[in-house]
């Protein structure tokens, strides 16, 4: 099975072609996703760019809002993560504890909100 189309071959190796045949389409979207990694982590793709969410203890005391689903949940069922964006540099998120109810509920705009908020598009 290809792993490009013919579309993203055009457009990589000739350009120029390719914009005259699909003027109103650039190469396809970079991948974009969340995904779990051992040890109840998450790793945050953006193209060729990876960011590892690490969970930290649960003690909320209050309902929490989803960061990525924007649902209301109670601190039983939301997970809250840090980011290393640099050296003593940390982004906090929240997130559904169930991450593939979570990613069902929301949108590529949602998931790519996030990934802006992380730093991993600049």
């Amino acid at each position: 099975m290809p792993d490009h189309t013919e579309r993203d071959l055009l457009f990589e190796l000739f350009p120029d072609t390719a914009r005259k045949l699909y003027p109103e389409e650039g190469p396809s979207a970079p991948t974009l996703g969340l995904y779990a990694v051992d040890g109840g982590k998450l790793a945050v793709v953006y193209g060729d760019r990876l960011l590892e969410l690490e969970p930290l203890e649960k003690h909320a005391k209050h309902a929490v809002m989803c960061d990525l689903c924007n649902t209301t949940l109670s601190r039983l069922d939301a997970v809250f993560y840090r980011a290393r964006l640099s050296d003593g540099l940390f982004q906090y998120v929240s997130l559904c504890e169930r991450t593939s109810a979570c990613l069902n509920r929301t949108t590529r705009a949602k998931l790519q909100h996030l990934i802006e908020r992380l730093g991993l598009i600049e």
